[in-house]
């Protein structure tokens, strides 16, 4: 009873504060809720797609010994990176954070290509540049 309690004024508490914004400042402000729990979502289901992504851009770039060793192990490090920032997300989505890992979105069309299609790939580099980003909020207005 007590936990429906603290649910119902928590929801409650959480309306009030996007009802005092303007309209098109709630939107935003749900719109980056939404998507960075879709973000979270995406980057648990997909980080595993980083280790064979990495070895076969590794393979291209220098030869298959480094993607057995270097790929391996980058990819092995980015799929830890994305599904730790993943539950992070996924826990934190309320806050509407910016993407913390670029590309914004694991299992991008490059890295699917390269693993499942090498031969239609558009793009020499599986996703370009993979960064990880300061943790900010977006700016709403």
């Amino acid at each position: 009873m007590m936990k429906t309690i603290r649910l119902f004024v928590f929801s409650a508490c959480g309306f009030l504060a996007l009802s005092a914004l303007p309209a098109s400042a709630a939107n935003e402000v749900i719109d980056n809720m939404i998507r960075q729990f879709g973000r979270g979502v995406n980057n648990v289901a997909t980080g595993l797609l980083e280790v064979p992504a990495n070895v076969v851009q590794v393979q291209e770039e220098d030869g298959p010994l480094a993607a057995l060793s270097y790929g391996v192990t980058r990819g092995v490090f980015r799929c830890v990176v994305r599904e730790v920032v993943g539950v992070f997300e996924i826990c934190t989505f309320p806050a509407g954070f910016k993407p913390i890992v670029a590309p914004e979105f694991g299992g991008a069309p490059g890295i699917l290509q390269d693993v499942f299609e090498p031969d239609m790939r558009q793009s020499t580099s599986a996703y370009g540049e993979w960064k990880i980003c300061p943790l900010e909020r977006p700016v709403t207005k």
